[in-house]
């Protein structure tokens, strides 16, 4: 890898992002998480004359293309203050004179002098040149690693199979969900990090082992591509899960854990095979998001329930999952549980669909000690811990490689 290294007045840098000829925000980059007050100490390290560090940008001559490497945040902080977007913050300490006079303006306001100074200001910039693949991610991930990042975004700078399969699915998750709150965003990549662990857990056909944060790097710095089944899997429950949500107008609030699991419920048991189950699908999908969020349409999944569950056993199953969507989300108990009560949840409103899974269908017999055990659940808090890890327990042990 070759690196240059050379000083750039603010205005130019401005005016390449500005043409598109600069990328602000490459595959591996971060979106923009800036707080206000950051941007606006930036501006003042700025209007101070200070130093601020230098911006990483890789080089592809071949396209005469470059795009940012590290420095995004720094780059779009600068440009929304010239645009307008925030005022300048003249009680940063240490005080200075003439930039208290200048406290709440905006940067059309501030006089042509300081103006032109503030266009002038040099950044230094290091360009990479002549790299192989693996480079500039790794160098991101270097440059990043004592910073606030999240293991998600330092992950995201490894380039390789693994990283680009994981943000082709998030990119087709934001385009089915664009416009529309599924409950939590993609910011520090939160999309990213849960469907990492979908399709990890997918690949090692349990959910025994809990997948950390090391476990996801190590998967990524492995390189080799993730099966191409179970990429299709995860792209059927993407598509299915987003049109509930939008065209069928599904009431729900997902975090990070409870999406994972209805991610995973759908790609592991093979749901979407035929339009009986998907149909069945979809209208548990809807019933199951009312009970547990306490809505009032309930009647429908209670009621088809009335036989083999009851009320208070899916009242049961719908606390356990919120508890464990809530609290110890990737512990390996929690990933577990919430997947047992989605399990015999929809096998005891659609007992037919056992014939379209043999996963589920080899584990009837689990469902249904389950069920009873739901149905005589302890309210005593200790108790009910004791009884949740017996199931888990239970249920995992049962569990088929899919």
């Amino acid at each position: 890898m070759r690196i240059d290294q050379s000083s750039v007045d603010i205005s130019t840098l401005v005016d390449k992002v500005r043409r598109s000829e600069i990328d602000l925000q490459p595959s591996f980059q971060r979106g923009q998480v800036w707080a206000e007050s950051k941007k606006r100490r930036l501006i003042d390290t700025i209007l101070r004359q200070w130093y601020v560090p230098a911006i990483h940008i890789v080089v592809v001559d071949e396209f005469d293309r470059e795009e940012i490497l590290d420095g995004q945040q720094r780059l779009r902080a600068i440009i929304d203050f010239m645009e307008d977007r925030f005022t300048v913050d003249g009680r940063i300490e240490p005080e200075d004179e003439e930039i208290i006079s200048l406290h709440g303006s905006f940067y059309s306001q501030l006089p042509e002098r300081i103006k032109s100074k503030f266009r002038r200001f040099t950044i230094t910039t290091v360009r990479l040149r002549d790299f192989n693949p693996e480079e500039p991610g790794e160098l991101f991930f270097r440059l990043n690693q004592l910073t606030a990042l999240t293991a998600a975004e330092q992950r995201n700078a490894l380039i390789g199979a693994p990283r680009n399969q994981v943000r082709d699915l998030v990119r087709l998750l934001e385009e089915q969900i664009s416009g529309y709150g599924i409950g939590f965003t993609n910011a520090r990549m939160n999309f990213d990090d849960t469907i990492a662990r979908v399709a990890i857990y997918l690949e090692l056909g349990s959910l025994s082992e809990k997948v950390t944060a090391s476990v996801l790097e190590r998967r990524y710095r492995a390189g080799n591509s993730f099966p191409s089944g179970i990429l299709d899997r995860i792209a059927r429950s993407i598509f299915a899960i987003s049109k509930l949500i939008i065209v069928n107008n599904v009431r729900t609030r997902l975090n990070k854990a409870s999406l994972f699991s209805w991610l995973y419920f759908y790609s592991y048991y093979g749901v979407g095979q035929s339009e009986e189950a998907q149909s069945d699908f979809s209208e548990f999908f809807a019933a199951f998001e009312a009970v547990r969020l306490g809505l009032s349409d309930t009647s429908w999944l209670k009621s088809r329930l009335s036989d083999s569950v009851g009320v208070r056993t899916l009242e049961v199953i719908a606390s356990i999952f919120n508890d464990r969507a809530s609290s110890r989300v990737n512990d390996t108990a929690s990933v577990v549980l919430r997947d047992m009560c989605l399990a015999v949840s929809f096998v005891a409103a659609y007992p037919s669909f056992l014939r379209h899974s043999p996963t589920l269908g080899d584990r009837i017999e689990v469902v249904n000690s389950t069920l009873y055990i739901l149905s005589e659940f302890p309210s005593d808090v200790a108790e009910r811990a004791m009884a949740e890890y017996r199931l888990a327990r239970q249920w995992e042990s049962r569990r088929a490689i899919g």
